[in-house]
């Protein structure tokens, strides 16, 4: 019911029954990441980053939960932190397409953080590792075309 609750968009009642399926059976990494979802989507930082980690705790392999705690990190400013997270998942699974692409768009914005201030090799070398991860990106291979001659 909880994860029902937290597709059509009620994260109170999905919690509620979460929490339940938790409690009874605190084991199940997939019970915990769904709780960390459903609190993530409350607007519940904190405890859906304690989910979250409970999630690897019991499942270090579980990507979906790396990814998610780098958006935290991410959408908290810490840009740095959401970088090794994506590339922990990446250390796992290096197909895995959330974390290329979530690693592309923090590149591409520490690009223009450089650029604008006038740090351009900063920003080449952004470019650059945008290109080690996903080599098809064609915004990063047009501006280090056009940057990387001058």
């Amino acid at each position: 019911l909880g994860t029902i609750y937290n597709f059509r968009r009620n994260p109170v009642m999905a919690i509620e029954y979460l929490k339940k399926a938790r409690n009874a059976d605190s084991g199940e990494a997939d019970t915990h990441f769904r709780l960390a979802k459903a609190f993530h989507n409350a607007d519940m930082i904190a405890n859906a980053l304690l989910e979250y980690n409970r999630t690897i705790e019991i499942k270090p392999s579980y990507t979906k939960a790396l990814n998610e705690i780098g958006w935290i990190y991410y959408n908290t400013g810490k840009k740095e932190a959401a970088i090794k997270q994506w590339e922990k998942t990446l250390k796992i699974n290096s197909n895995d397409r959330d974390a290329v692409l979530n690693l592309a768009k923090v590149y591409n914005d520490l690009v223009w953080d450089a650029f604008t201030s006038g740090e351009r090799k900063d920003a080449l070398k952004y470019w650059q590792k945008t290109l080690n991860i996903n080599p098809g990106n064609k915004a990063a291979k047009y501006y280090m075309k056009k940057y990387d001659s001058d």
